[in-house]
């Protein structure tokens, strides 16, 4: 009789391998049990020890597999498929049948002996160590503020996810053990202002304030036209031409021209569903005379391979200072680039910031950002205008580009007594306890953690949750228990 045990196993990457789906049976499925390792002190004159660290050692588990097979060359293949299944660089979950709301994280350690797995026998025996040794529940999520309830056997990491509903200086995580604190909370004196104000949103549903008049195309011309599908711009036509061509669009920046700003826009550019697709996305800061402050861009212009370059340039073409210039960590890290590309100057500093943006998550990745002083004050100009422009290069085969978003901040200058808004309304935070990590928006933003405050854990039993000041968020606290 076949054991009705059975478990799946999930990768890093979220996809899934049922045993059964394998055709192979599991007969049995042992969890060691955790070995406590302790440092005992010695103190001179004093009889005994005295405890100074306590840690739970890695856990073995040791899995028996029946495998079965109608030929031997398909008995072959299964054994080495077996070993590919539990085989890898980094750990993975396995979730057994009897108890699908637990978790443990394993990784392969020790032999596999392929070549003594017979028909005749077809057991396989598997070792894995836990190197994290919790056996852990599904997430269990609770509405903020809240008392939660912890039924784990050991304390565990929360993960906040919160949507701000007005603007705020600072927002308090707080228990009776412990609390975090974003940003800084105003003084009696001090009067919240928003540094950051934004002057420009489009969210590229309507054309309306845009002009076709763009004409500052570097190495080509400005022809065709955008269209909106009520998400995003894309090119209805590139027009035609030997070198780059495509529309070009612009619009007045409301309230300008600025001396500090910061422009950002989302955009995606696909490349590399065949080898030669070719592709260019700008986004051009001009003057009231046309003339280019800045310009940032993703671009593909190898024919024989997939590469995004990542470009932000102060000046015009030819003169100007390439602050990035490159395709990432290594070659076709920006390829199939959905995410964000921003620019900003105060005085006569500038910082440039370059993201791919996690569709599902909204997490920030493979990012650049760099920090450029322009000493001799040589880009001066004040931001008037933002041109789009959607490039195609002579006869070749086009990337599919579009541009999802586009927002201009007028960057104030606050006085001593003023102190700056973290967050306004619509804005969201992920922090996560675990990992130590704040998201702003998807950006990392644990610059702006208090310095005294800390990540903290939930006890056993009951904690109350509190967010400070009241009222000015919502969202749901996630966490897993832990279980020895």
């Amino acid at each position: 009789m076949k054991s009705e045990l059975n478990f799946m196993i999930k990768y890093k990457d979220g996809s899934t391998v049922n045993m059964h789906d394998l055709g192979v049976w599991v007969e049995s499925f042992q969890i060691h049990s955790p070995d406590a390792e302790r440092t005992l002190m010695e103190i001179p004159g004093v009889s005994g020890s005295r405890l100074g660290a306590s840690r739970i050692k890695v856990r073995k588990v040791e899995i028996v597999l029946q495998l079965e097979s109608d030929s031997l060359l398909s008995f072959d293949n299964l054994k080495h498929t077996i070993y590919n299944t539990f085989y890898s660089e980094d750990e993975f979950t396995i979730i057994r049948d009897l108890t699908p709301t637990k978790e443990i994280n394993v990784i392969q350690e020790g032999s596999y002996d392929i070549e003594n797995i017979t028909c005749s026998d077809g057991s396989a025996e598997i070792e894995l160590i836990m190197l994290d040794p919790f056996v852990y529940s599904d997430e269990k999520p609770y509405t903020l503020p809240n008392t939660v309830q912890n039924n784990g056997t050991k304390e565990t990491y929360p993960k906040f996810d919160l949507t701000v509903n007005q603007p705020i200086t600072h927002l308090d995580l707080i228990t009776k053990d412990g609390y975090l604190r974003i940003g800084t909370p105003p003084s009696i004196d001090e009067v919240p202002t928003e540094k950051y104000q934004r002057v420009l949103w489009s969210e590229c549903s309507s054309l309306v304030g845009w002009s076709n008049l763009g004409t500052v195309v570097d190495g080509g011309d400005a022809t065709g036209t955008l269209k909106t599908n009520g998400v995003r711009f894309e090119a209805e036509s590139h027009g035609s031409g030997t070198n780059w061509h495509g529309p070009a669009y612009k619009t007045s920046v409301p309230n300008g021209p600025l001396k500090d700003f910061r422009v950002e826009a989302i955009i995606e550019q696909w490349n590399t569903s065949i080898v030669d697709l070719i592709g260019r996305i700008e986004i051009y800061l001009l003057d009231d005379n046309n003339n280019v402050i800045a310009k940032m861009a993703l671009k593909d212009v190898f024919p024989s391979s997939s590469n995004h370059m990542a470009e932000v340039r102060l000046g015009p073409q030819g003169t100007g200072k390439f602050i990035i210039n490159e395709h990432g960590d290594r070659a076709g890290a920006w390829n199939d680039f959905y995410g964000m590309m921003r620019i900003e100057r105060i005085g006569n500093i500038w910082k440039a910031y370059v993201a791919k943006i996690d569709k599902t998550t909204r997490e920030h990745h493979t990012r650049r950002e760099v920090t450029f002083i322009d000493v001799e004050n040589e880009i001066t100009s004040n931001l008037a205008q933002v041109q789009i422009h959607l490039g195609a290069q002579g006869s070749h085969t086009t990337a599919y580009h579009a541009i999802y978003d586009v927002k201009v901040y007028k960057i104030n200058s606050l006085t001593d007594m003023e102190i700056p808004y973290i967050a306004t309304d619509g804005d969201k935070f992920e922090i996560d306890h675990n990992l130590n990590r704040i998201l702003k928006n998807g950006e990392p933003f644990n610059n702006e953690k208090d310095f005294a405050s800390k990540f903290f854990a939930l006890g056993k039993g009951e904690t109350e949750i509190k967010i400070n000041p009241p009222n000015v968020a919502t969202g749901v606290v996630t966490f897993r228990e832990r279980s020895l």
